[in-house]
């Protein structure tokens, strides 16, 4: 199945810190990337698929679409995140190299690792914010949990790794949803 871009590279300049002088066939290989790895793993492959065609064919209700608008904007982050590195550094002829401006010097890897954290902190918000919208609308997305063996599952985990993140999650979570689940 060939993949059908959520979002375009003027999305990507208008809602993220990406300056709008940035070439925009710099970011274009990067949002595909983006949703591959990020925005499918986060929904499953069957929800995945299923809103993708419905994008495409403009029939996503109301739900969908506000599910849709916010993995948007995880989308965003993470194609601007990844396309960091390579817009400073190219791949040539002879090998990598460092662009430079005559108004601009190329900003350090320290500096890039921090504009990495920054977005990269702003799409975990987002793939937070989906995952709870998900949960609380549970009954509304049924592919979320179907699934068959060989397919790409929903990545319920957080993607901070650190053992208080972890604690401090699973509380909130747990407060979040307790009066939630008594319903059922």
């Amino acid at each position: 199945m060939a993949t059908y871009i959520w979002i375009n590279q003027q999305y990507i300049k208008t809602f993220t810190p990406l300056n709008a002088n940035i070439d925009t066939n710099e970011i274009a290989p990067h949002i595909e990337t983006a949703q591959l790895i990020h925005t499918r793993e986060i929904l499953g492959m069957n929800l995945y698929n299923d809103l993708s065609t419905k994008i495409q064919a403009g029939t996503l209700n109301t739900k969908e679409t506000e599910l849709v608008d916010i993995m948007k904007q995880s989308l965003a982050y993470r194609a601007a995140e990844i396309s960091i590195p390579f817009l400073s550094i190219k791949l040539r002829n002879k090998g990598a190299v460092k662009m430079r401006d005559e108004f601009a010097d190329p900003a350090s890897l320290d500096e890039m690792k921090y504009l990495r954290s920054e977005l990269n902190q702003r799409a975990a918000y987002f793939e937070d914010r989906a995952k709870d919208y998900l949960c609380q609308f549970r009954s509304d997305f049924p592919l979320y949990t179907q699934y068959n063996d060989n397919q790409i599952l929903p990545n319920y985990n957080n993607a901070f790794n650190d053992e208080i993140h972890k604690i401090v999650m699973a509380a909130t979570v747990h407060r979040r949803h307790i009066g939630y689940f008594d319903h059922f």
